[in-house]
């Protein structure tokens, strides 16, 4: 543009005055043209005075490119904070009036590998504005200035700096409270994958194809940090590239041993992003969430401890579990210890309840998928359980194949189920993974052959069943003397004989419609609930009367109750 050679003489002025100063013969020339600049952009002069003695608060939008000269650090804020930027150069229209100012900076994002930060190009724009505009108030802030605004906010970024950097080398499951996916106002709370270091993470070519990205300069990842004077970080982790910069290459390799790598100065982490790419196991979908945010998820045991386990297998599943989750890569193979576990049994007998305890007890991700989510279409299914399977075992999950029976059961001479099922047990003969796929009906006796852990869950007796309805009871806020007259009621005064077994889900469904009669306008989870034997003993005599008239499960009439009363059958642990 017309403005770009006044931009690097203005942003060299100060060596200009320097060669005046000490070259006689040159200087003569250099003073010719500092007095031509003087003359041509007087405007732009005076502010550049202004500038270089640090009494310039307010510019207008014709010279605010004065502000960022090559080098400079620069703040913007974006929807995850304050942000710190390497100013490489600044586009300037040769009609300011009507065009942004377009400042290409550089941060210290993940490479692919995950193991360093490496100088990434973003452009930011500075629309056009009317008259002065007070420096700090405009949308890139030079780091003169943005002291006015946040004093502290270099101390900061650098400490947010160093929990972006905690996101390296491997995938991480963490705990995110935000409103990235939430349907509703407020925040809500979800388990997320945080992955810069393997094929599961985030495809950044996706998110290029709808924002296409600013070309990559000619120079090597080394050479564009020197020039910078922004990382890479650690330093010694990536070398010069002579195929990029086609300059040779006369740094000696040094292997620097792992250990060291995070011995390194701690300024650079000045300049990570607001935010990263987390992956929710809930909603199986990547969001962009603030790195303050993101928390570690504990270790919780009380789930599997109070789960009534009497099978055998449940109880040494356990250790199994333990062992494939630490296990480390083999060497030659770069795969882990996989473990293939069927459970098998009834509706509401504890099978996915065993595989959420046993990701609760070891933090461990659990990603869940239906046989909706995977398809009935052999092709789908192969692609579906084949991202499913790999994500689990680059993200040390816990696979959870929940109803997997119109795939596992017993084939009958049944072409398309056989075609199904050849898929799925190729599967299984790949994987690394650990995986629980769940059925209620009789497995095939391919897929049984290929389980590492088969357990069948029998019917819950009346004990396991009094366990989950005091766990209800006690996960509820019914207040202390409701509370004791519920026990009570489950201890002594249910209907065994007329009700039969019920299963968990049913148990549940009971349980949820008790609760709607008691708030029929739902609650904010705060309330103490009016929920009384007596209200429990109508759902139930309801059920009693369904299956005598019907012979069906009690589920049903239960959930319809719940649905007419319009109750919010979200209530503490009462989950699906």
């Amino acid at each position: 543009s017309i403005h770009e050679p006044y931009e690097m003489l203005f942003y060299n002025r100060g060596r200009i005055m320097a060669v005046i100063e000490n070259d006689d013969h040159v200087g003569k020339h250099a003073q010719l043209l500092l007095e031509f600049m003087q003359n041509e952009r007087r405007t732009t002069w005076k502010k550049a005075d202004e500038l270089d003695n640090n009494r310039c608060n307010s510019i207008a939008f014709e010279d605010a490119w004065l502000l960022y000269p090559p080098g400079e650090t620069v703040f913007r804020l974006d929807g995850g904070g304050w942000r710190a930027y390497k100013v490489a150069r600044v586009e300037v229209s040769p009609y300011p009036s009507l065009d942004p100012i377009r400042i290409h900076g550089y941060y210290l994002g993940f490479d692919k590998t995950g193991k360093s930060l490496v100088p990434q190009l973003e452009v930011l724009s500075i629309k056009p504005y009317p008259s002065e505009q007070p420096i700090r108030r405009l949308e890139v802030v030079p780091k003169r200035h943005i002291h006015q605004i946040k004093p502290g906010l270099e101390a900061e970024l650098i400490g947010r700096g160093r929990k972006y950097w905690k996101y390296k080398r491997e995938a991480f499951h963490q705990w995110y409270t935000g409103d990235a996916w939430s349907m509703t106002a407020g925040k809500a709370s979800t388990n997320v994958i945080i992955d810069h270091a393997t094929g599961s993470g985030y495809d950044r070519s996706r998110q290029s194809q709808l924002e296409p990205s600013p070309p990559e300069p000619l120079r090597c990842i080394a050479c564009l940090g020197k020039a910078l004077d922004l990382g890479p970080y650690p330093t010694h982790q990536v070398f010069h590239n002579s195929r990029v910069c086609n300059v040779p290459d006369e740094t000696p390799k040094l292997e620097v041993p792992e250990a060291s790598t995070d011995i390194v100065d701690d300024s650079l982490l000045l300049f990570c992003p607001s935010m990263v790419w987390a992956f929710s196991l809930q909603h199986k979908s990547w969001r962009l969430v603030p790195v303050e945010d993101l928390s570690n998820i504990e270790r919780d045991e009380t789930a599997w401890k109070d789960w009534l386990v009497s099978n055998t297998g449940q109880k040494k599943l356990d250790k199994a579990v333990s062992s494939v989750l630490g296990a480390t890569e083999r060497p030659n193979t770069g795969k882990r210890q996989g473990l293939k576990v069927l459970l098998c049994g009834g509706p509401g007998t504890g099978k996915t309840f065993t595989a959420e305890c046993l990701a609760a007890k070891y933090a461990a991700p659990l990603y869940r998928v239906t046989a909706a989510m995977l398809g009935m279409d052999p092709k789908k299914l192969d692609e579906e359980l084949g991202i499913a399977i790999r994500r689990a075992s680059d993200w040390r999950a816990i696979l959870l194949i929940e109803d997997a029976g119109i795939f596992l059961q017993n084939r009958h001479n049944n072409i398309y189920r056989s075609g199904l099922l050849s898929v799925f047990a190729s599967h299984l003969d790949a994987s690394d993974a650990l995986i629980f796929v769940t059925m209620c009906g009789e497995p095939d006796n391919g897929i049984i052959s290929r389980m590492d852990w088969p357990v069948y869950l029998e019917d819950l007796d009346k004990d396991s069943q009094k366990l989950i309805w005091h766990k209800l009871i006690d996960s509820t806020n019914v207040g202390q003397v409701n509370r004791m007259q519920l026990k009570t009621f489950v201890e002594n005064r249910l209907p065994w004989e007329d009700l039969g077994n019920l299963n968990g889900h049913q148990i549940k469904a009971c349980f949820r419609a008790a609760l709607a009669l008691s708030s029929p306008n739902g609650t904010n989870g705060d309330e103490v609930v009016d929920l009384t034997d007596e209200k429990l003993s109508t759902v139930l005599k309801l059920t009693q009367e369904f299956r005598l008239a019907v012979g069906v499960p009690a589920t049903g009439v239960a959930e319809g109750l719940c649905q007419m009363m319009g109750a919010e059958l979200g209530q503490s642990m009462l989950g699906e």
